[in-house]
């Protein structure tokens, strides 16, 4: 196809208004994909450093997430941790409420005193028994190998089997024999004519044996329980005490975020401040699980049906200790959960920073690119205005020939 002539005003103008256009075509683009480099082939340089900028920017959000994940674990143990140790609070309050009923007269079992042989007479809360005590020795009726046996309501019994008396034995022979062998369990002592045996536990004791009926006569003493809450009452304690101990297993257990459990002691992982690179981040912090088993705490259960006063003051240093323990914990968790949120808030504002860069080296100013609009839409309607002067120009030389 030929090429049509133009003069020189024409082409001059047409060359104005087709750049105007390339101009306004840009701008347009920018304004409708919100970026003044959309390729490498617009700007290299720019558009390789926004895309590494925006690539890190989310590597970074990928840690946010681990560092998420830390917080919320370690807030899980530290919840439980707090419940823990109300609930060994509360066992410790149950071993003071021992305490008070122990020392309330009201709250004492009632005394079962029988008579005792040779006028002899209980004394409420000991176990008393009676024996001949003339000048010279003992009743004839105790011969070695004879036995008291000292069996409390709680406990094991304790059996004084007699040995090497003779005629010539005195009353402190025997008292030093049941001494000996019960290993301060049971005191005896000679007062008024009698040999008065004093447990030392609070358990009521029932004396039998064969050499009984020589000291005692026929019946046997059941002693009273001093400063012991009842049977009943101490059973009831030690199920409350029992089940107050019992929940820290089960607290321990529900402490679990996400899969992840700090009051395990086999729990130990790793949050990671920055990005990985060679497989592993170069900055991080160890979170390391805690064992807060009874075991390890130091704790034990009582008896459920055995347990006496003594078998919960015996708990009150061990839990004391279980409470310093957990509470340790918590200020090392403490610390953690310190240490990865001033974290978190560095990595969230590093990552405001790196897409503010990456999107100001591609991104289009819109209120720049709709004033290049206005002003090249009104350039080109001047170059029109111009095109349109010059053909008339040319006709106006064609007009000559008419």
């Amino acid at each position: 196809m030929a090429s049509v002539p133009l003069s020189n005003g024409v082409r001059t103008n047409l060359l104005s208004l087709q750049g105007t256009a390339d101009l306004l075509a840009v701008s347009q683009n920018r304004l409708a994909t919100g970026k003044k480099v959309n390729g490498a082939l617009d700007d290299p340089l720019n558009y390789f450093t926004s895309r590494g900028l925006s690539d890190r920017a989310e590597s970074v959000e990928g840690i946010l997430n681990g560092l998420s994940n830390g917080i919320q674990t370690l807030k899980a143990a530290d919840k439980a941790l707090e419940a823990i140790s109300k609930a060994l609070n509360s066992a410790k309050g149950i071993i003071n409420q021992v305490a008070a009923d122990s020392a309330s007269s009201a709250n004492r079992a009632t005394a079962s005193a029988a008579t005792l042989g040779f006028g002899g007479a209980a004394v409420i809360g000991t176990t008393t028994v009676t024996g001949t005590a003339a000048a010279g020795g003992l009743a004839t009726s105790i011969a070695n190998g004879d036995t008291i046996i000292l069996t409390p309501a709680v406990g094991a019994a304790t059996t004084v089997t007699f040995a090497g008396l003779t005629a010539t034995s005195t009353v402190n022979d025997v008292i030093s024999q049941i001494n000996t062998q019960t290993n301060g369990a049971y005191n005896a002592v000679v007062a008024n004519g009698s040999i008065t045996i004093t447990s030392a536990g609070t358990s009521p004791v029932t004396v039998t044996g064969t050499a009984k009926a020589a000291l005692l006569g026929a019946p046997a003493l059941v002693s009273s329980v001093v400063n012991a809450p009842t049977r009943a009452k101490i059973d009831s304690y030690a199920a409350q005490f029992n089940e107050q101990l019992t929940s820290i297993a089960q607290l321990a257990q529900d402490a679990s975020f996400n899969g992840q459990n700090l009051l395990n002691a086999l729990t130990s992982f790793k949050v990671a401040f920055n990005e990985v690179t060679s497989g592993t981040a170069s900055s991080s912090t160890t979170l390391a699980g805690k064992d807060v088993s009874l075991a390890a705490l130091g704790v034990s259960v009582v008896s459920a049906t055995t347990a006496v006063a003594a078998d919960f003051a015996a708990q009150t240093s061990t839990i004391e200790s279980a409470v310093k323990t957990v509470q340790s914990y918590q200020t090392e968790f403490g610390n953690k959960l310190s240490l990865i949120q001033n974290r978190e808030s560095f990595a969230k504002g590093l990552v405001d920073v790196l897409k503010t860069g990456a999107d100001t080296l591609v991104n289009a100013d819109p209120n720049l690119e709709a004033a290049n609009v206005l002003a090249l839409q009104t350039r080109q309607q001047l170059s029109q205005q111009a095109l349109s002067l010059s053909v008339q120009s040319d006709q106006a030389v064609l007009r000559l020939f008419q």
